[in-house]
């Protein structure tokens, strides 16, 4: 009797293991018409998914698979919750997590749209969440109610321990047709925040590395496009775009990377490229000038750049630094004005205003100015203010000494060329 007892006991304590094993919840609710949904929860562990559809012509499909190895998780492996108010939109998540003791992933999509717009998919919202690591937090908040208009948004992560959130919204803007996000997440503790608002515009943000940090914040203008590659380590990068038809591009590797890009009201069809590659090297850019250029190339490590171009159009501004420890600055205002530096010693220092001097006080409508700096060596220092017209300076201090520098020139068609 006692060992049969024991048996009996075994036998439940197996189904119970069993059970929460393979325990899974599905709660699906839709009410309205042609709504479709779809949960495949395979293999896996305390997977859950929660689906509610109230509108009409809405698909939803979550799959879930956990592989598990053991039957013993310290944690549920997955959850999803897919929530669509209105019509015409499309939600997808797959997650797998292949560890049995690891944390989470949780993904959540939250769509409301009004009517069919013009996308090739024939939804006017669509979103897609993929995890294939742990740890992982992953939502899409997407709203739209002008006819015609859509959005499409996507994220991918493979890693652990990355969160990513993307809201996409028309309520200040007709986005017709469309506008897209793609986030790719395949290290760990990368973080990711993209908020946008516009017509035809597109966001690419890849972070490959460890612990990484990215904002964009694209406004309810049109033609905004921002693209991010982070292959580093504990680097961030903030992307704010205001204008119509800007373009911000960044690529950061090395580690501890700081990069700031403002495109501000006014600096419509403007483009700023950042790139980093060494250690600690830090970028702001600000600009306010229609059709302007900003390009800013960063290697070795400490490096310091700031690039501000004030009101007007079709300002240059061109920025690279290969040393240790050097600095610049460009500030212009007017019209095609243009600044290249060069920078590959260390401890550089080099100044340019164009337009306007060291007190920010713009001089008229300056325009046609061209400042050329070239450091590469230690020690050399540059400060050049140029206010007119047509004016143009060269300073190339390429001598390994402390070289000093200041040119000003008020006028036009002034030329000053100096070798240190």
């Amino acid at each position: 009797m006692k060992k049969a007892l024991i048996l009996a006991a075994s036998s439940l304590a197996i189904a119970s293991a069993a059970s929460a094993q393979l325990s899974q919840t599905a709660n699906i609710e839709q009410i309205g018409q042609a709504n479709s949904a779809d949960v495949d929860q395979v293999s896996g562990n305390q997977g859950s998914s929660d689906i509610g559809q109230f509108g009409n012509d809405n698909l939803a499909e979550v799959t879930q698979s956990d592989n598990a190895s053991g039957g013993s998780f310290a944690a549920p492996s997955n959850d999803a919750l897919i929530t669509q108010i209105g019509n015409s939109s499309r939600a997808r998540i797959l997650q797998t997590n292949n560890t049995g003791t690891a944390s989470s992933n949780t993904a959540e999509i939250n769509q409301h749209a009004s009517g069919v717009s013009g996308l090739p998919s024939g939804y006017s919202l669509n979103g897609k969440i993929v995890q294939r690591g742990s740890g992982n937090f992953s939502t899409i908040d997407q709203s739209v109610g002008h006819p015609g208009s859509g959005f499409t948004a996507r994220s991918r992560q493979v890693g652990a321990d990355n969160t990513s959130t993307i809201m996409q919204s028309d309520a200040l803007s007709d986005v017709s047709p469309y506008s897209d996000v793609d986030v790719i997440q395949t290290g760990d503790t990368n973080q990711s925040e993209v908020k946008q608002g516009g017509s035809d515009s597109f966001v690419t943000l890849f972070q490959t590395g460890t612990g990484n940090e990215s904002r964009i914040l694209q406004n309810y203008n049109a033609g905004q496009t921002a693209t991010v590659f982070q292959e580093a380590s504990d680097s961030q990068n903030w992307i704010d775009q205001e204008a119509e038809y800007v373009t911000a591009s960044v690529h950061q590797t090395g580690t501890s990377n700081y990069s700031n890009i403002w495109q501000r009201l006014g600096a419509n069809n403007a483009e700023t490229i950042i790139t980093q590659s060494g250690n600690e090297q830090i970028s702001f850019v600000e600009q306010g000038n229609e059709l302007a250029t900003a390009t800013v190339t960063q290697s070795g490590a400490l490096n310091t750049s700031q690039i501000v171009q004030h009101p007007g159009s079709e300002a240059v501004a061109n920025i690279i630094q290969g040393g240790t420890s050097a600095r610049s600055g460009i500030t212009q205002a007017g019209d095609t004005q243009f600044a290249d530096v060069l920078q590959s010693g260390y401890g550089n220092n080099s100044q340019i205003w164009q337009g306007l001097d060291e007190t920010g006080a713009v001089f008229g409508a300056s325009s046609g100015n061209m400042a050329v700096v070239s450091q590469t060596t230690e020690n050399n220092d540059s400060s050049l203010v140029q206010l007119g017209d047509g004016n143009m300076a060269t300073v190339y201090q390429t001598v390994t000494s402390s070289n000093t520098s200041s040119v000003f020139q008020n006028g036009q068609s002034n030329s000053a060329y100096v070798t240190q």
